[in-house]
């Protein structure tokens, strides 16, 4: 899954490299607007867009910065992060504990990225349950803008893997398909590369959290062996 990642200690010594590197051309860049006492002399608005500029360029190596910690450490087992779900909520789970947070936040925002993760683990592919009509107002799917293999974005409710055997597979287990495919109200598709390209690029759908969705895989697949199969519920 992360194949050929450095020694932590490398990675740790890689960003503090990095970040002294950017902290110190951001200084510089800055100081240009100043006058030997350090005040702006002139030109604010020039250098109130070049600090948003830097801004903007922080926060990007930051994500880059804690996405390569969490590949070189992995996550805490013994508290608590936050995941965002849909409609802006935000979820508190602790990674690879199985229980009624984590059904929440896979079932309420965060199905894709669980899916994905299942996905790679297992090499199954994955489905999507959608509704047959389109919302089409503008806050919901963007009025024919987001768009692929003939599916609006805001038709899309929900995503999980597919077993073998056909059976549906998300956070709460082993889903029967056929209530599925005998409702006339929800529909299940393959997910294509369109799909997901448009789930990842869609604003109305949370960025996959990949990091906390894989630690919820195999806890998963521990289950999966007893467990009858369920009705499968369509969850937004």
């Amino acid at each position: 899954m992360h194949a050929s990642l450095p020694a932590p200690r490398t990675t740790v010594h890689e960003i503090l490299t990095e970040y002294r590197a950017l902290a110190a051309r951001h200084h510089v860049a800055l100081k240009e607007f100043c006058d030997v006492d350090g005040v702006i002399d002139g030109f604010l608005e020039d250098y109130e867009q070049r600090e948003q500029s830097q801004a903007l360029e922080s926060a990007k190596h930051l994500k880059d910065f804690m996405e390569r910690l969490t590949a070189a450490f992995g996550l805490p087992q013994d508290r608590t992060v936050t995941v965002l779900g849909a409609n802006g909520t935000q979820h508190q789970v602790t990674p690879g504990r199985l229980d009624e947070r984590a059904r929440d936040l896979f079932n309420n925002g965060q199905c894709h990225a669980f899916a994905a993760a299942l996905a790679e683990v297992t090499g199954w592919p994955t489905a999507a349950v959608i509704s047959p009509e389109c919302d089409d107002t503008y806050d919901n799917c963007g009025m024919g803008s987001q768009v692929a293999d003939g599916v609006c974005i805001c038709q899309i409710g929900h995503i999980m893997a597919v077993r073998p055997d056909g059976a549906l597979v998300d956070i709460d287990g082993v889903n029967d398909p056929e209530p599925l495919r005998a409702s006339s109200e929800h529909t299940l598709i393959p997910m294509t590369d369109a799909l997901w390209e448009l789930i990842d690029t869609a604003p109305t759908w949370r960025e996959r959290d990949m990091a906390v969705a894989r630690t919820f895989v195999q806890p998963l697949l521990d289950t999966l062996d007893t467990a009858p199969a369920a009705a499968t519920e369509v969850t937004a």
